[in-house]
């Protein structure tokens, strides 16, 4: 992976922590409810970081789909304009060990908008507004 590849990484996970940040705050009410049901601060901790690596996941997912497409639409071109083509289906060990770094980053990018609601106060909460 190159520099703006890294670049690219780095950004994305910036982006999943804000979004997750603007939905933690969003949804405090829903996480004071679930605190008052008896969730602990773990399990919320726990919750909103496996939702961040799910948008990971299906972003390098998809990612990955389009990308091999495109690849599939090049490797059409090249074979008429050069004779040759690109094996744009197969799969390269990089590219898994890639998604799987992927979604590490985004649990980890989870984790700032965890702790703002690991600490949501519950009763602060729960008033009506």
């Amino acid at each position: 992976m190159g520099r703006y590849g890294r670049v690219v990484t780095i950004v994305a996970a910036a982006s999943i922590m804000t979004t997750i940040y603007n939905s933690v705050s969003a949804r405090r009410r829903e996480i004071a409810i679930l605190r008052a049901l008896g969730a602990t601060r773990q399990r919320i901790l726990s919750l909103i970081c496996f939702e961040a690596a799910l948008i990971g996941l299906v972003g390098g997912v998809a990612g990955f789909v389009v990308g091999h497409l495109l690849c599939g639409v090049g490797s059409i071109y090249m074979e008429r304009a050069l004779g040759q083509s690109i094996h744009w289906l197969a799969l390269s060990g990089i590219e898994i060990l890639f998604l799987a770094a992927v979604v590490v980053l985004a649990f980890l990018a989870g984790l700032v908008p965890a702790l703002k609601a690991y600490s949501t106060p519950v009763a602060n909460n729960l008033v009506a507004v």
